[in-house]
């Protein structure tokens, strides 16, 4: 995995372009039987991949990955915020490890993800570039979809000034 990150961290720095790798927290994805070995599944080892692989190799910062990875807040302090490309952003509902899955997503403020403090952390690190709502699941698929993105603009920049960052 290194060498074929490395070799396209060369390429796409000739263009000054940088990569998100984004890594999957929820126990069914690091415990699949067809691949029963987990590989990296959490904020610092994303990061420190990143960082072997190249300097415009970072991560997409997903709320609801860095949740069920069992993230932390001081994880996200002890990023350098040149190794986050981007932020996904949604919430979940209480539910046993075993039984979630990734469409089981809710909008930014309706469950029990610290939103809150993972903003806070993301304002302490300097990051100050694209956030994205990513609520899979949560919008019904009869909602038109500028009411599905009015809706996940609405919950984003609600939770984010509850932060206090917006």
């Amino acid at each position: 995995m290194k060498t074929r990150v490395t070799a396209i961290s060369e390429i796409l720095q000739r263009s000054n372009i940088r990569l998100g790798l984004e890594f999957l927290g929820q126990l069914y994805m690091r415990s699949n039987a067809k691949s029963p070995t987990p590989f990296i599944w959490t904020l610092p080892e994303t990061v420190a991949l990143a960082k072997d692989c190249g300097p415009n190799i970072g991560v997409i910062l997903d709320a609801w990955h860095w949740h069920h990875s069992g993230g932390s807040t001081a994880d996200i302090l002890a990023v350098d915020k040149s190794r986050i490309v981007h932020v996904h952003v949604s919430d979940a509902k209480p539910a046993p490890a075993e039984e979630v899955r990734d469409n089981q997503r809710h909008m930014p403020g309706e469950g029990i993800i610290d939103l809150v403090g993972f903003f806070q952390s993301l304002q302490t690190i300097g990051y100050a570039d694209g956030v994205s709502p990513e609520p899979l699941g949560r919008v019904p698929a009869d909602m038109p979809p500028e009411e599905g993105a009015k809706l996940g603009l609405e919950t984003t920049v609600a939770v984010m000034k509850k932060a206090g960052v917006a």
